[in-house]
């Protein structure tokens, strides 16, 4: 099993998160909570093989088989969300993120403001897959 780590968004409770192949892959019940989005299997549906898949999570029920979303499964997950709780995230990743991202090259939470000056900024997926970076928290999963 791949450990899971917390993915912390502005918007969100922690989002679990797992790192295949040095690549974030997220869980899909939780973008979909996030989202407003009930039924899981629906909302993934028209997300290609190559942004899906299934995977074995260590729960507080025990194990489970799970379906994931790679970093191009959550943001289309995101962007086709039409409930009104969907809004403020969907407003944060294209008008926060993504542009951070186009600008300064990465994003780094809570620093929204901050100019490329020299300093090192990571790609998201960067740095959702480094456990230990302060985005994330070290608190146990979610069951």
């Amino acid at each position: 099993m791949n450990a899971l780590t917390n993915f912390t968004t502005p918007f969100a409770t922690a989002l679990r998160v797992l790192n295949r192949e040095g690549q974030p892959w997220f869980i899909a019940k939780d973008v979909c909570e996030t989202l407003g989005l009930t039924n899981v299997t629906r909302a993934t549906a028209g997300l290609g093989p190559h942004e899906k898949g299934l995977q074995t999570v260590k729960t507080l029920g025990g194990p489970q088989m799970l379906t994931v979303v790679n970093e191009s499964g959550f943001y289309k997950l995101v962007l086709k969300s039409r409930k009104p709780e969907a809004r403020k995230f969907q407003d944060w990743v294209t008008g926060v993120v993504l542009p951070a991202i186009r600008k300064d090259g990465g994003y780094i939470l809570g620093e929204e403001k901050v100019a490329t000056s020299g300093r090192c900024m990571l790609p998201l997926a960067q740095c959702v897959s480094r456990l230990g970076r302060w985005t994330f928290s070290s608190e146990s999963p979610r069951g």
